[in-house]
C-alpha cells in the first residue's frame, strides 16, 4: 500500500514492478529514462531496488518526458502501463462532411492514389 509522506510516495515492490512494466512497454532502460526526464539515474535505480522513495517531483518529470506513462497504473495498479493502451480502438472509420461551394471543383483522392 502506498502512502503520501512529505511529498513522496512510499516504495513498495509492486510499484517498482509496475515501473519495470512501463519501461518494458516503452522499450527504454533506466539510464535513458533518467537522461530524458532529468531524474537522476541513481534515484531511479534506488527506487527500483526499494531503497529510496520516488518523489512526486520525480514522477512529474517522468510524466513530462513520457506523457504516455499511466500514473494511475504506476501508483495504484489501475489500468494498463501506458495511457494509449487504455484507449479502446474500433474499426469505425470517421465520416467527414464537406460542403462544397458551387464555384469550387472537388477531386477526391484515396490512399491508393498516393502510392507510387
Amino acid at each position: 500500500m502506498e502512502a503520501t509522506i512529505n511529498n513522496s510516495l512510499m516504495v513498495d515492490k509492486d510499484m517498482a514492478e509496475r515501473f519495470r512494466a512501463i519501461q518494458k512497454q516503452l522499450e527504454v532502460n533506466t539510464r535513458v529514462m533518467a537522461l530524458k526526464s532529468g531524474v537522476s539515474d541513481d534515484k531511479l535505480y534506488q527506487f527500483l531496488a526499494g531503497r529510496q522513495n520516488l518523489t512526486l517531483e520525480s514522477l512529474r518529470l517522468l510524466k513530462k518526458a513520457y506523457p504516455d506513462i499511466s500514473t494511475e497504473f504506476l501508483i495504484g495498479g489501475q489500468g494498463k502501463p501506458l495511457v494509449s493502451m487504455n484507449t479502446v480502438l474500433t474499426d469505425e472509420v470517421p465520416t467527414v462532411y464537406i460542403i462544397k461551394p458551387d464555384n469550387v471543383e472537388v477531386k477526391i483522392r484515396t490512399d491508393a492514389d498516393l502510392l507510387y
